[in-house]
């Protein structure tokens, strides 16, 4: 029986490794690690450990919460005209 194990790694760049895992009788083995995706930001506020990364129930899809570029912390920004 062959299965498949996905998982993140990285810093501030992420990527995500899909690795082969077959069942022979009471003994595993493991194939290569094989990159899937590279260049993924974490989400703001993200703690060491956590990994927001899911897999749908049949296999077909991964999701990954990415962090986008937030704009430069020097610029205020101003609302007017939201109480009347």
């Amino acid at each position: 029986m062959e299965k498949e194990m996905i998982y993140a790694d990285g810093g501030s760049d992420i990527y995500i490794y899909s690795v082969r895992i077959e069942v022979v009788g009471s003994e595993l083995r493991f194939g290569a690690p094989q990159k899937l995706f590279s260049g993924l930001r974490p989400p703001p506020g993200l703690l060491t450990g956590q990994r927001p990364l899911a897999v749908s129930r049949d296999g077909s899809k991964i999701f990954w919460a990415q962090g986008v570029e937030q704009p430069d912390s020097n610029m205020i920004h101003i609302k007017t005209g939201w109480i009347k």
